[in-house]
């Protein structure tokens, strides 16, 4: 496998985490799973992220885990996850409002 993907810690940046994705050539059938995600940004560079799972296991917490996926957002989806992001804007900014004053 010649691709890698890492987190590292931007210190630039007020160390702000970053998953960092290279993808190099190979025949290798995970250097070519990371191709196909390229493939299938297309002309995008949206990613949509979702805390899918999380799961505690109080008796082994070596098992415990927590899930995060990351799919690219299609060109024809760019607008509908766009306004499901303003509609969460205005939602906690409606809930400061409410809450924090």
């Amino acid at each position: 496998m010649k691709s890698r993907i890492t987190i590292e810690v931007d210190f630039n940046n007020a160390n702000e985490p970053v998953i960092q994705i290279m993808s190099r050539a190979s025949d290798d059938i995970r250097d070519n799973l990371i191709k196909a995600f390229y493939q299938r940004l297309g002309g995008s560079s949206w990613c949509k992220i979702r805390f899918e799972e999380h799961y505690d296991d109080r008796s082994d917490p070596v098992q415990s885990f927590k899930r995060i996926l990351i799919t690219p957002i299609p060109d024809e989806k760019l607008r509908e996850e766009g306004e499901v992001m303003l509609e969460q804007a205005r939602v906690k900014e409606v809930y400061q409002k409410t809450y924090t004053n």
